[in-house]
């Protein structure tokens, strides 16, 4: 008898992982309906900006890590 309670306590115990996960409905992704813009990485107002040469606001972090915005050109 111990041999068949041994038996179905290690049944239980590896069976025990498999019972402990959960089916869950997957969650909304926040990025739900970005792929349907013209330019998926950007907004449509960074669109209208970079169109209208208003940039990405990126200068001052280039700057100050060493990458100059416009490179100059020895004479």
């Amino acid at each position: 008898m111990t041999r068949i309670a041994f038996l179905a306590l290690c049944l239980v115990g590896s069976s025990a992982p498999a019972l402990a996960q959960h089916q869950h409905a997957p969650a909304a992704s926040s990025y739900a309906g970005l792929e349907t813009r013209a330019v998926k990485a950007l907004s449509d107002q960074q669109v209208a900006d970079l169109r209208a040469g208003r940039g990405m606001g990126y200068a001052l972090a280039a700057e100050l890590n060493g990458y100059p915005g416009r490179p100059t050109c020895p004479n």
